[in-house]
């Protein structure tokens, strides 16, 4: 009976999401700012993120599907950006260019947004089943990361990595495979978790990673402790 109820009410959020793909991306993309924050707000968020940016992906009808694709990871990306790096205008005040801070925030979002509208486009092109779909979505996330790091000078803010920054547990793992490898394995793990074929699978990294990251804090006697002095 659970699970049928979980199925109907699964349903129900897939036709809404389908409904109106635009705004969900908008608002699921804008939502992901709380994953910065203080207050292990994360997990949630980046559920309802990538489980929402997989159904558009997946779902969407298929009437120029890789243009309305393209634009709802566009929207994700105004609605990624453009809620975390509002802050920005206030650099341009500080140095008496204020006609050009809003406007330089604007440009730079857009900008931005446009890997993330490759990355859901990138993912429909080459994915030909939902399996393939839940592990490359995260491949093509990290790479265009990764592009936007250096291109143009480059602009390596707000990977999604840098949330675990909280979780000291999880954020262990860096130490190992970089800022790049923690966004990858974040977002396989979340991918995993929207199917069930892969869930137990992601369920089962992020307990490793935990683990790992249990283990340097508590036993590994080089980890320097905050506060510490030596």
């Amino acid at each position: 009976m659970l699970k049928i109820k979980f199925l109907s009410l699964k349903r129900q959020i897939d036709a809404l999401i389908l409904i109106f793909p635009n705004l969900f991306s908008l608002i699921f993309g804008a939502l992901a700012k709380f994953m910065f924050c203080k207050g292990r707000s994360f997990p949630i968020c980046a559920l309802l993120m990538i489980y929402t940016s997989l159904t558009i992906i997946r779902k969407l009808p298929s009437n120029k599907k890789l243009q309305t694709v393209f634009i709802n990871g566009l929207l994700f990306g105004i609605g990624y950006f453009g809620s975390s790096l509002y802050w920005v205008s206030e650099s341009f005040y500080c140095v008496g260019l204020n006609k050009f801070a809003y406007p330089a925030v604007i440009f730079l979002t857009l900008y931005l947004s446009l890997y993330f509208g490759l990355t859901f486009l990138s993912a429909i092109l080459f994915s030909r089943s939902r399996l393939e779909l839940v592990f490359l979505f995260p491949v093509f996330w990290v790479c265009f990361e990764y592009i936007r790091g250096f291109m143009f000078t480059g602009f390596p803010w707000n990977l999604i990595g840098y949330t675990s920054y909280d979780i000291p547990y999880f954020a262990q793992i860096a130490d190992s495979i970089g800022a790049y490898g923690v966004s990858f394995i974040f977002v396989l793990f979340i991918s995993f978790m929207t199917y069930k074929k892969t869930f137990i699978f992601g369920i089962l990294g992020f307990g490793i990673t935990v683990f790992y990251g249990y283990y340097k804090i508590n036993y590994f006697t080089d980890y320097l402790h905050p506060g510490k002095d030596y």
